[in-house]
């Protein structure tokens, strides 16, 4: 996990963003298959609400050290 982090700090902040839509989007898709009863792994969509909340966290620093 820590390298995954690092990994989000080294990316610029407009690839971050495209990122975290991104995920977003597949959190949403992922969610409405599940309503639909589709078969779906629920592990993807916790590891992928974490992505999102790491790339949150990764920005928010940005924001408060003012390198928006």
């Amino acid at each position: 996990m820590a390298a995954k982090i690092a990994e989000i700090r080294k990316r610029p902040t407009s690839e971050l963003h495209s990122e975290l839509e991104e995920k977003r989007r597949e959190c949403f898709n992922i969610r409405f298959s599940k309503a639909s009863e589709k078969a779906t792994n629920p592990q993807l969509l916790r590891s992928l609400r974490r992505d999102v909340a790491r790339i949150k966290t990764i920005l928010r620093e940005r924001e408060l050290r003012g390198e928006a």
